[in-house]
Protein backbone atom coordinates (compact mmCIF):
# COMPACT_ATOMS: atom_id res chain seq x y z
CA UNK A 1 0.00 0.00 0.00
CA UNK A 2 1.07 3.31 -0.75
CA UNK A 3 1.84 6.36 1.60
CA UNK A 4 -0.69 8.92 2.33
CA UNK A 5 0.60 12.53 2.52
CA UNK A 6 -1.98 14.96 4.45
CA UNK A 7 -1.14 18.94 4.59
CA UNK A 8 -3.33 21.94 4.40
CA UNK A 9 -2.69 22.70 0.80
CA UNK A 10 -4.72 19.06 -0.03
CA UNK A 11 -8.52 18.50 0.38
CA UNK A 12 -8.04 15.02 1.42
CA UNK A 13 -4.87 12.45 2.42
CA UNK A 14 -3.67 11.32 -1.41
CA UNK A 15 -1.43 8.33 -2.52
CA UNK A 16 2.07 9.07 -2.64
CA UNK A 17 3.94 6.99 -5.59
CA UNK A 18 7.20 7.25 -4.20
CA UNK A 19 8.33 4.13 -1.51
CA UNK A 20 9.69 5.85 1.52
CA UNK A 21 11.69 4.35 4.36
CA UNK A 22 11.54 6.03 7.74
CA UNK A 23 14.36 7.55 9.66
CA UNK A 24 15.15 9.23 13.34
CA UNK A 25 12.64 12.15 14.08
CA UNK A 26 10.34 11.69 11.15
CA UNK A 27 12.87 12.00 8.50
CA UNK A 28 12.97 9.45 5.43
CA UNK A 29 14.38 8.30 2.44
CA UNK A 30 13.21 8.07 -0.42
CA UNK A 31 13.92 4.14 -2.03
CA UNK A 32 12.12 4.03 -5.48
CA UNK A 33 9.02 3.81 -6.96
CA UNK A 34 5.83 2.22 -6.98
CA UNK A 35 5.78 1.61 -11.05
CA UNK A 36 9.96 -0.06 -10.10
CA UNK A 37 8.39 -2.36 -7.71
CA UNK A 38 10.56 -5.95 -8.58
CA UNK A 39 8.73 -8.87 -6.15
CA UNK A 40 10.85 -11.99 -5.96
CA UNK A 41 10.29 -14.20 -3.40
CA UNK A 42 7.93 -12.59 -1.47
CA UNK A 43 10.15 -9.37 -1.18
CA UNK A 44 10.23 -6.09 -2.63
CA UNK A 45 12.57 -3.81 -3.79
CA UNK A 46 12.91 -1.16 -5.95
CA UNK A 47 14.77 -1.39 -9.36
CA UNK A 48 15.79 2.33 -9.06
CA UNK A 49 17.24 1.63 -5.37
CA UNK A 50 19.26 -1.32 -6.86
CA UNK A 51 20.40 0.73 -9.32
CA UNK A 52 21.65 3.28 -7.12
CA UNK A 53 23.39 0.93 -5.11
CA UNK A 54 25.29 -0.58 -7.52
CA UNK A 55 26.17 2.75 -8.94
CA UNK A 56 27.47 3.80 -5.87
CA UNK A 57 30.42 1.39 -5.65
CA UNK A 58 33.57 2.71 -5.77
CA UNK A 59 35.27 1.86 -9.02
CA UNK A 60 31.61 1.57 -10.87
CA UNK A 61 31.33 3.82 -13.62
CA UNK A 62 27.70 2.86 -14.43
CA UNK A 63 25.41 0.13 -14.03
CA UNK A 64 22.09 -0.74 -14.25
CA UNK A 65 19.85 -4.19 -13.07
CA UNK A 66 17.53 -6.02 -15.35
CA UNK A 67 14.52 -8.20 -15.12
CA UNK A 68 15.55 -10.75 -17.81
CA UNK A 69 12.77 -12.23 -19.95
CA UNK A 70 11.58 -15.41 -18.44
CA UNK A 71 13.05 -18.58 -20.51
CA UNK A 72 12.06 -22.16 -20.99
CA UNK A 73 13.02 -24.01 -17.25
CA UNK A 74 13.42 -20.98 -15.40
CA UNK A 75 11.97 -21.58 -11.71
CA UNK A 76 11.97 -18.60 -10.71
CA UNK A 77 12.59 -14.88 -11.88
CA UNK A 78 16.35 -13.45 -11.09
CA UNK A 79 17.76 -10.41 -11.90
CA UNK A 80 20.78 -9.44 -13.98
CA UNK A 81 23.08 -6.74 -13.71
CA UNK A 82 25.37 -5.58 -16.08
CA UNK A 83 28.25 -2.72 -15.21
CA UNK A 84 31.12 -1.00 -16.33
CA UNK A 85 34.27 -1.00 -14.67
CA UNK A 86 37.75 -0.33 -15.23
CA UNK A 87 39.03 -2.58 -11.82
CA UNK A 88 36.42 -4.56 -10.57
CA UNK A 89 35.23 -7.76 -11.51
CA UNK A 90 31.71 -9.67 -11.46
CA UNK A 91 32.44 -11.59 -7.93
CA UNK A 92 33.92 -8.37 -5.99
CA UNK A 93 30.91 -6.19 -7.35
CA UNK A 94 28.33 -9.55 -6.25
CA UNK A 95 30.01 -9.19 -2.87
CA UNK A 96 29.68 -5.62 -2.12
CA UNK A 97 26.05 -5.43 -3.20
CA UNK A 98 25.31 -8.22 -1.06
CA UNK A 99 26.61 -6.11 1.71
CA UNK A 100 23.76 -3.97 1.07
CA UNK A 101 21.26 -5.96 -0.45
CA UNK A 102 19.16 -8.90 0.03
CA UNK A 103 20.28 -11.83 -1.30
CA UNK A 104 16.86 -12.29 -3.18
CA UNK A 105 17.62 -9.82 -5.35
CA UNK A 106 21.25 -10.21 -6.04
CA UNK A 107 22.07 -10.35 -9.46
CA UNK A 108 22.48 -13.71 -11.38
CA UNK A 109 24.35 -12.95 -13.77
CA UNK A 110 26.59 -10.32 -12.99
CA UNK A 111 28.23 -9.09 -15.86
CA UNK A 112 30.80 -6.48 -16.67
CA UNK A 113 30.91 -4.70 -19.96
CA UNK A 114 32.88 -2.13 -21.75
CA UNK A 115 30.11 0.72 -22.38
CA UNK A 116 26.17 -0.23 -21.52
CA UNK A 117 23.89 0.27 -24.38
CA UNK A 118 22.79 4.29 -24.22
CA UNK A 119 20.92 5.97 -26.67
CA UNK A 120 21.27 9.78 -27.54
CA UNK A 121 19.14 10.55 -24.95
CA UNK A 122 21.11 8.63 -22.13
CA UNK A 123 18.08 5.62 -22.24
CA UNK A 124 18.90 2.16 -22.01
CA UNK A 125 16.81 0.37 -24.58
CA UNK A 126 15.60 -2.88 -23.04
CA UNK A 127 16.08 -4.83 -25.98
CA UNK A 128 19.52 -4.00 -26.21
CA UNK A 129 20.26 -4.80 -22.04
CA UNK A 130 18.51 -8.10 -22.65
CA UNK A 131 20.88 -8.56 -26.00
CA UNK A 132 23.49 -8.03 -23.66
CA UNK A 133 22.32 -10.40 -20.51
CA UNK A 134 21.47 -12.95 -23.33
CA UNK A 135 25.02 -13.12 -24.82
CA UNK A 136 26.37 -12.87 -21.45
CA UNK A 137 24.76 -16.26 -20.32
CA UNK A 138 25.61 -17.89 -23.53
CA UNK A 139 22.48 -17.25 -25.28
CA UNK A 140 21.66 -17.06 -29.23
CA UNK A 141 20.84 -13.56 -29.97
CA UNK A 142 19.18 -12.83 -33.18
CA UNK A 143 20.82 -10.01 -34.58
CA UNK A 144 19.06 -5.97 -34.08
CA UNK A 145 19.09 -3.80 -37.28
CA UNK A 146 19.02 -0.22 -35.60
CA UNK A 147 16.03 2.18 -36.70
CA UNK A 148 18.21 3.60 -39.59
CA UNK A 149 19.17 0.16 -41.26
CA UNK A 150 15.30 -1.02 -40.58
CA UNK A 151 14.09 2.25 -42.74
CA UNK A 152 17.07 1.52 -45.46
CA UNK A 153 15.84 -2.67 -45.69
CA UNK A 154 12.14 -1.39 -45.72
CA UNK A 155 12.63 1.00 -48.51
CA UNK A 156 14.46 -1.37 -50.43
CA UNK A 157 12.07 -3.97 -49.91
CA UNK A 158 9.37 -1.16 -51.32
CA UNK A 159 11.68 -0.45 -54.57
CA UNK A 160 11.83 -4.42 -55.48
CA UNK A 161 7.89 -5.09 -55.11
CA UNK A 162 8.04 -2.08 -57.22
CA UNK A 163 10.00 -3.47 -59.62
CA UNK A 164 8.61 -6.77 -60.17
CA UNK A 165 5.19 -5.41 -60.55
CA UNK A 166 5.96 -3.47 -62.92
CA UNK A 167 7.91 -6.29 -65.15
CA UNK A 168 5.28 -8.35 -64.10
CA UNK A 169 2.69 -5.59 -65.66
CA UNK A 170 4.37 -5.30 -69.12
CA UNK A 171 4.82 -9.23 -69.20
CA UNK A 172 0.99 -9.79 -68.58
CA UNK A 173 0.14 -6.96 -71.11
CA UNK A 174 -2.26 -8.31 -73.74
CA UNK A 175 0.28 -8.38 -77.17
CA UNK A 176 -0.70 -6.01 -79.97
CA UNK A 177 -1.96 -7.53 -82.54
CA UNK A 178 -4.45 -6.42 -85.27
CA UNK A 179 -7.52 -5.70 -84.34
CA UNK A 180 -10.03 -8.80 -86.08
CA UNK A 181 -11.22 -7.79 -89.45
CA UNK A 182 -10.59 -8.39 -92.52
CA UNK A 183 -7.39 -8.63 -94.39
CA UNK A 184 -5.32 -9.79 -96.92
CA UNK A 185 -3.85 -13.37 -96.02
CA UNK A 186 -7.32 -14.26 -94.19
CA UNK A 187 -9.80 -14.08 -97.03
CA UNK A 188 -7.81 -14.79 -100.70
CA UNK A 189 -9.65 -12.92 -103.36
CA UNK A 190 -9.84 -15.05 -106.61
Amino acid sequence: ASPLVEGGHLEAPVPLADLLEPGPDGQFRIVGRQADMVSIAGKRASLGDLNARLNAIEGVSDGVFVIPKPGAGDRAARLAALYVSEALGEREVLRRLAEQIDPAFLPRPIRRVKRLPRNELGKLPRVELLALVARAAGRPVAPRRSWASNQAASASKRSSTMRRSKSTATSCAPSRSPPPGPSATANPVS
